[in-house]
């Protein structure tokens, strides 16, 4: 979870709830390393620390103050933090011009492999029947016992209904079309052409200059074991355009000015970088779900009875929606949202 987030907590809710949310999401990297460890999955998991890293003089004093702050009243979620300085923060890093950075537990996969070889694996044991090229293209709610669900294959009925939709919710369940809107965001692959030595072996968070948009100058970056790199963001280049982006769910075009931007992006930022004639090998652009107050909708869906819903993630939900999907299943076999383990934040009371 960036720095910057836990700040925006600890200014928007109370502390023991923001305590409570923090905690929720530190706790998914041990239980995502149980169910690959368990299954057996090939899905190239780490454990690793990750990087908030400022190249702002601002943005690195906000940070060392939440910190510090951190520190003085004892929150738990900084006894695996460290704040990085000014005299060390280039050379820890190995980003050019950091000024400060903030270190924090975290792991890093391959998505696409942890899912499919779960599934796999489930498909084996016969726990699950799998439906692919199947889109839902209504849902009658009128029977109170049963839920039916039409596909271009035919029709599935069902007692209980749990929407993973994320930012496609609104497309079948109405009630949320307000609440999740459907935006594009871009990312690339980027490889050198070999590897590079030291290996990059922790994932970043990286704030720009503040001339940028203050709250879309972030670019993520996951370094994969093969000296590849994943790089995500560019949002300034295109967030004043909202045509390219916003409320569209069209995932088959690319987002103008992205690929210059990414071109020479590891010799532009990392030391060490700049004879490795690292390209592009990918760029690529995906719909995520944005929700009003930055928050995922996780519990029943209001006014429905035997409806569920994880979705609205605004982009970060890889570092916490393994951890929704366990509170959802427990809310699902009868839990109460409070017996759950979910944050409160997340609550679909919220929809009103």
């Amino acid at each position: 979870m960036r720095i910057s987030s836990i700040r925006t907590l600890f200014k928007d809710y109370d502390v023991e709830a923001a305590d409570e949310c923090v905690a929720f999401v530190y706790s998914q990297s041990h239980l995502m390393k149980e169910a690959v460890d368990r299954e057996g999955l090939d899905c190239e998991f780490e454990l690793r620390r990750t990087y908030d890293v400022f190249v702002d003089e601002q943005d690195a004093k906000d940070a060392e103050e939440t910190y510090r702050t951190a520190v003085e009243e004892g929150h738990k979620w900084v006894k695996e933090v460290c704040f990085v300085d000014s005299r060390y923060a280039e050379q820890i890093t190995s980003i050019k011009g950091a000024k400060a950075a903030v270190s924090m537990p975290a792991c890093s996969l391959w998505p696409y492999k942890f899912v499919t070889q779960l599934l796999s694996r489930m498909i084996d044991r016969k726990e699950v029947s799998l439906y692919t090229h199947t889109p839902i293209t209504s849902i009658d709610s009128s029977n109170p016992s049963a839920t039916i669900l039409q596909t271009p294959n035919g029709s599935i009925t069902t007692e209980k209904l749990i929407f993973a939709t994320n930012a496609y919710t609104s497309a079948i369940c109405p009630s949320f079309k307000e609440a999740i809107i459907p935006y594009k965001g871009t990312a690339c692959h980027i490889s050198p052409e070999k590897p590079i030595s030291p290996h990059l072996n922790s994932t970043y968070n990286i704030y720009y200059d503040r001339q940028n948009d203050p709250d879309s100058r972030v670019d993520y970056l996951n370094p994969r074991p093969d000296s590849g790199i994943i790089v995500g963001g560019a949002n300034w280049l295109f967030k004043s355009q909202k045509h390219l982006w916003y409320n569209t769910t069209d995932d088959s075009t690319l987002i103008p000015n992205t690929r210059p931007y990414f071109s020479t992006y590891m010799q532009d930022n990392f030391h060490g970088w700049e004879d490795s004639n690292a390209k592009i090998t990918h760029l690529w652009t995906g719909i995520q779900g944005e929700t009003k107050d930055g928050k995922p909708f996780v519990g029943k869906v209001p006014g429905k009875e035997n409806w569920y819903i994880a979705a609205g993630f605004n982009g970060g939900g890889m570092s916490f929606c393994f951890s929704c999907a366990e509170g959802l299943a427990g809310i699902v076999e009868g839990k109460t949202f409070e017996e759950s383990g979910l944050p409160r934040m997340f609550s679909t009371e919220r929809l009103g």
